[in-house]
């Protein structure tokens, strides 16, 4: 493969139509919808795109950033008695620096 991500096939030049970003969606959905995201998402209320997340906060012991109003900020009085991770706004977050 070149640099400039076009595929060399015998003296023709291709541009192949499976981008990086492509690939990246592909873990992203593998992730999400692992049986131990889907049981922690319904069991607290959140969306399978968030377990993940919550799982890395809780596991670094650090508060959540999101912008997320939908989800995450909606339940957040719920999650951090649970598990006891922190979600704040990103708007709170720029205010304290």
């Amino acid at each position: 493969m070149c640099q400039s991500g076009l595929v060399h096939l015998q003296g023709t030049l291709v541009k192949p139509t499976f981008t990086p970003l492509d690939l990246e969606m592909l873990v992203l959905e593998e992730v999400r919808s692992r049986p131990e995201y889907c049981a922690q998402a319904t069991a607290l209320g959140i969306g399978t795109k968030d377990a993940p997340t919550i799982v890395l906060a809780y596991q670094y012991a650090v508060p959540l950033a999101t912008m997320d109003q939908r989800s995450l900020l909606n339940v957040k009085e719920k999650i951090s008695p649970m598990i006891g991770v922190d979600i704040i706004s990103v708007d709170e977050v720029l205010s304290i620096y």
